[in-house]
């Protein structure tokens, strides 16, 4: 994971780490966390990670947002997956989850 540069950045609302710490821990579970800071006026924790599901990234690249996927299961939430969200930059090539590089 961290060869490859599968890198990305993601937030977490403190109130959802507040109201559904069991989610939180899945979600983290899934990361390697690199760097997190709170910012408090936002009301959020910004992150910073390794993950297998990211998009390998070039070096000289800022690492690109993503977004938790969630789905319902009884009365809790599991971690579906990441999606990207952020548009990849001009010249930026990315190698898509999965693919293996030699």
């Amino acid at each position: 994971v961290i060869q490859t540069r599968r890198i990305g950045r993601f937030s977490i609302p403190v109130h959802f780490i507040d109201n559904s710490p069991a989610e939180v821990k899945a979600l983290l579970a899934s990361v390697i966390v690199v760097q997190a800071q709170a910012t408090w006026p936002a009301g959020q924790i910004q992150y910073v990670a390794l993950c297998e599901q990211f998009d390998a990234v070039p070096e000289n690249i800022q690492a690109p947002l993503y977004m938790a996927e969630m789905l319902p299961v009884g009365s809790s939430m599991i971690l579906k997956g990441w999606k990207r969200i952020s548009p990849p930059m001009a010249g930026e090539e990315i190698v898509p989850a999965g693919t293996v590089l030699s």
